[in-house]
């Protein structure tokens, strides 16, 4: 493919040049590396990185076949996910019941939420209603001592102002 790529590069009409001085512009497309080149590095830093993991290490010392190791791998996934898949679906009548359960809770937990709402409310009333209570036990009480008070004064003018029995006679 590059060789065919190179091939019609050099015979296409876009080499010939018309002055000596002109540089001609070359569209190399997909072989032009020199926009790539932070692509290489990233391929360059991943392959530095898996030649530092130790099953890789290991699997170059031992001269493993990757590509078997690799299919190797990939099937032991496999038989791991059905095995998980498996697994799910035995527990599958624990989850549900489990949710059931927590439908539940959550239902209850609802109704007491309503349950604590209202009693606050009941709550707040009752409090008011204490409060209006005092306010008047208060005025209640002021009452009562102006009454007293005018009371005795009016007792002590009552007092002063009868006539004794002895006079009267």
């Amino acid at each position: 493919m590059a060789a065919a790529a190179l091939s019609s590069m050099y015979s296409s009409p876009q080499l010939v040049r018309s002055n000596q001085d002109e540089v001609p512009e070359l569209n190399l497309g997909e072989l032009d590396l020199t926009s790539d080149e932070f692509i290489l590095d990233e391929v360059d830093t991943h392959i530095q990185a898996n030649l530092e993991d130790e099953l890789v290490k290991e699997a170059l010392k031992t001269g493993v076949d990757l590509r078997h190791y690799s299919k190797q791998v990939e099937t032991e996934l496999q038989h791991i996910e059905h095995a998980s898949i498996k697994d799910y679906i035995k527990e599958s009548q624990n989850i549900a019941s489990l949710h059931n359960q927590i439908t539940v809770c959550d239902t209850i937990l609802e109704r007491m939420e309503q349950m604590l709402s209202t009693f606050q409310c009941d709550l707040s009333s009752i409090s008011s209603e204490i409060q209006t209570l005092q306010e008047q036990s208060i005025a209640m009480n002021i009452k009562l001592k102006n009454r007293q008070s005018v009371r005795s004064e009016l007792s002590q003018l009552v007092d002063e102002l009868v006539v004794p029995n002895s006079m009267i006679t």
